[in-house]
């Protein structure tokens, strides 16, 4: 941290969720304009993890690439992600 301090476990996420709120808060209040019923996807670190991953496969980038971008150490955890791939081509 900026005092010398070290992380926290879930600092990253904390501030992440806070400056998401945020964003979701300020960006609502134009899309509810055009559309009451609209509202934002909760959305954490996580998922972008695993969008990113999708949107690589989708692209696509070979497997073993994308296992060396999500820092997996094997094959077998990516391949668990074809699944998501598998069902958005149908």
């Amino acid at each position: 941290m900026e005092n010398g301090q070290l992380l926290k476990v879930n600092y990253i996420s904390y501030k992440f969720k806070k400056t998401f709120d945020k964003f979701i808060k300020e960006e609502t209040k134009k899309y509810k304009e055009k559309n009451e019923e609209f509202s934002f996807p909760y959305i954490t670190l996580h998922k972008l993890r695993h969008l990113n991953i999708t949107a690589l496969l989708e692209n696509g980038i070979n497997l073993v690439d994308v296992k060396d971008n999500a820092g997996y150490s094997s094959i077998e955890t990516t391949l668990l992600y074809t699944h998501i791939y598998t069902k958005n081509k149908k």
